[in-house]
C-alpha cells in the first residue's frame, strides 16, 4: 500500500501528492468514490506520458474503495538485483520486507505478481553479450537485462559475470564499454524474450547463447 494526500478530484483524475510529489490517480469504478484526505490504498503504477499527457507519476486503484482495507497479501523472490524487477515491483504496489527476503503484495495484483515470477523463474540460459560499438553510460549503473555488471565505482565485474574479452572502465558517473568488449551471463530465457527488460545500447550489440559452465558457484543472491 502507498499513502496518498487526495486533493481534488477532476473529470478523469484525482489530484493527489504521495511524499513530496505531486501525482494524478485514475477515476474509474474503483476510485470513483474517493474522499479528500489522506489515505493509505493499493494502487499499480501506470505511469506513460504519452498516453496521459502527463509527466506526474500515474496511478490506478486495484481494489475499490470499500475493499481497500483489505490485507490479504502475496510475495515473490525476485532473485538477483535487478533494476528492471525492482521497478516492475515498485509499480505493482509492492514492498521489500528484508526480514522475508521478499516482495510484499496486495493479492489485487497476484496474477501480474506470478507473470513476472514466471519471467524470473524460467530455465536461466548463459549467454555472451559482443558489444559492436562502444558505449558510455552516464549517472546510473552499467546493467545487461537489468543486471548490474560492475561493482559500485568498480572497474571489477560483480559474482556470476565474466568478462570474457575487452575492457569495461569505470571513470566518475560515467562508464564505458569499449568497443569488441564480450561479457557473459546467466540471463533466465524468458527475461531474455521480454522486450521490457533490454536496456536501449543491447541494439548494438549480438547475443550468443554459450555451454554453461561445468561448475556454476552459488552466491549469496540465490
Amino acid at each position: 500500500m502507498r499513502t496518498f494526500n487526495i486533493l481534488k478530484k477532476e473529470k478523469d483524475f484525482f489530484l493527489a501528492s504521495t511524499g513530496k510529489s505531486h501525482c494524478k490517480i485514475i477515476i474509474d469504478d474503483y476510485s470513483r468514490e474517493l474522499a479528500l484526505g489522506e489515505i493509505a490504498l493499493h494502487v499499480e503504477e501506470v505511469s506513460n506520458k504519452y498516453k496521459y499527457y502527463s509527466n506526474e507519476a500515474i496511478f490506478k486503484l486495484t481494489l475499490p474503495v470499500e475493499e481497500q482495507n483489505n490485507i490479504d497479501i502475496c510475495t515473490l523472490s525476485s532473485g538477483r538485483k535487478n533494476h528492471f524487477i525492482y521497478k516492475k515491483c515498485l509499480k505493482l504496489g509492492g514492498k521489500w520486507e528484508p526480514i522475508l527476503n521478499q516482495w510484499v503484495f496486495s493479492t489485487s495484483v497476484e496474477k501480474k505478481v506470478r507473470e513476472l515470477e514466471n519471467i524470473i523463474q524460467s530455465e536461466e540460459e548463459y549467454v555472451e553479450i559482443t558489444f559492436n560499438e562502444t558505449v558510455t553510460v552516464h549517472d546510473k549503473a552499467f546493467t545487461i537485462f537489468g543486471y548490474p555488471i560492475n561493482s559500485t565505482n568498480s572497474n571489477k565485474t560483480v559474482k556470476g559475470v565474466k568478462l570474457y574479452r575487452g575492457d569495461i572502465a569505470v571513470m566518475g558517473a560515467k562508464t564505458i564499454v569499449v568497443a569488441g568488449t564480450k561479457v557473459r551471463l546467466f540471463i533466465p530465457k524468458l527475461m531474455r524474450e521480454d522486450s521490457s527488460f533490454r536496456e536501449d545500447y543491447l541494439c548494438i550489440t549480438q547475443m550468443e547463447k554459450k555451454r554453461k559452465p561445468n561448475k556454476r558457484k552459488t552466491y549469496s543472491w540465490e
